[in-house]
């Protein structure tokens, strides 16, 4: 689930983040009749601040919620990963927090975890982090190739990743349209792709 902030800055502050079973309805017929099943919530946890997006780490048995506090775009570092149970429960509010244990994080976005490594998505910057400890591993600034709004990424089959950034610029305090751009990222280099829509 990713909630846009950018999208409705009015309203996402407000709206706390609502871990959902997966969307399923379905109506089988057996012997004892149909049996449909519902989505319906998990939880609805609350303490959260401008939450972008949450990702499931089946490892630990827990979700990673970003959370931009502030607005999205800028560099403030205040930003901060929030670390909850797979039943709802609030295990961490700042398992990883801006400005602390040596940690940068400014307005993080999408998320995956690759094996003992929670990578997230922060303004220009991809960043990893250990999923187990939440302290910060590697940096990597993706601002010298045009980046400036990443907003999410999914990983391939041999560790690279495919990252979006949207069209969007933080400039004298305001965001300004830019052109989308995708990135391809691996150990050795980094492609861009510019989409022909936008």
């Amino acid at each position: 689930m990713v909630l846009s902030s950018y999208a409705r800055p009015s309203t996402i502050a407000l709206i706390p983040v609502c871990i959902v079973q997966a969307c399923t309805s379905s109506s089988v017929a057996t012997n004892a009749g149909p049996s449909t099943a519902r989505a319906g919530p998990l939880a609805v946890v609350s303490g959260l601040a401008s939450s972008e997006a949450v990702v499931f780490d089946p490892a630990r048995d827990v979700y990673f919620v970003s959370n931009i506090n502030g607005d999205a775009g800028v560099k403030d570092g205040n930003g901060f990963i929030s670390r909850i149970s797979s039943d709802g429960v609030v295990d961490s509010l700042k398992f990883i927090q801006g400005g602390r244990n040596g940690v940068t994080l400014n307005g993080p976005m999408g998320s995956r975890i690759q094996g003992d490594t929670l990578w997230v998505l922060d303004v220009d910057m991809l960043r990893g982090f250990d999923a187990r400890t939440g302290a910060p591993l590697v940096g990597i600034d993706l601002a010298p190739f045009g980046a400036g709004f990443l907003n999410d990424l999914t990983a391939g089959p041999d560790g690279d990743f495919y990252i979006t950034d949207t069209g969007v610029r933080f400039m004298s305090g305001k965001l300004a349209p830019s052109r989308n751009k995708d990135f391809y990222f691996d150990s050795r280099s980094v492609e861009i792709f510019l989409p022909t829509f936008y």
